[in-house]
């Protein structure tokens, strides 16, 4: 999600060694994950995407772009395409967050995976997104990122993506007689 919104947005990235927003140095936890029974400092980035509504046209050609020539080229390569959504550990963890230093930080616009699947489906490419799932995992206090200062999955996180990606290919083949059937 962090890598779609600086494509769109034009963000530079964030240069390991930094001192991020609120001036914490690498490896400070700037939240705490709540789970039951348990407090887990976690650190994550405090930019977010803007609403749906407030994408400006330019970014929403280059998505669609994107996404059209994404589905042409695995379509002339013999490829049914496939569009995974991988949500970033702020999009998962919301919810279950108390932010230290009573920094009050903006919720996280819900609507940006849904403008990704409507372009996708738009072009004929199967559209996946992993939000439910980890924060599935989260809602019972399970942590599927790393938690301080790496924005990565953890062996759980990647399990459940690995468990829900397999799962929607094992279902299609199922339903249509193979992955790259249309």
């Amino acid at each position: 999600m962090t890598a779609v919104y600086r494509w769109l947005t034009g963000a530079p990235p964030v240069i390991t060694g930094a001192v991020p927003p609120g001036g914490k140095r690498p490896g400070a936890a700037n939240a705490v994950f709540v789970g039951p029974g348990a407090r887990t400092p976690v650190t994550l980035e405090s930019e977010i995407p803007p609403p749906a509504a407030r994408l400006r046209p330019v970014d929403r050609t280059l998505l669609d772009d994107a996404l059209a020539a994404f589905g042409e080229t695995a379509r002339a390569l013999g490829l049914r395409p496939w569009l995974a959504f991988m949500p970033c550990k702020r999009r998962v963890l919301e919810g279950s967050l108390d932010w230290k230093d009573g920094e009050v930080i903006p919720l996280f616009p819900s609507a940006i995976p849904g403008v990704v699947e409507e372009t996708a489906t738009k072009h004929g490419i199967r559209f996946i997104d992993l939000t439910p799932p980890l924060r599935r995992e989260t809602a019972v206090g399970r942590l599927t990122f790393n938690a301080v200062w790496d924005p990565h999955l953890n062996a759980l996180g990647a399990e459940t993506v690995a468990r829900t990606l397999t799962g929607a290919l094992a279902r299609r083949a199922d339903a249509q007689g193979g992955l790259n059937s249309p």
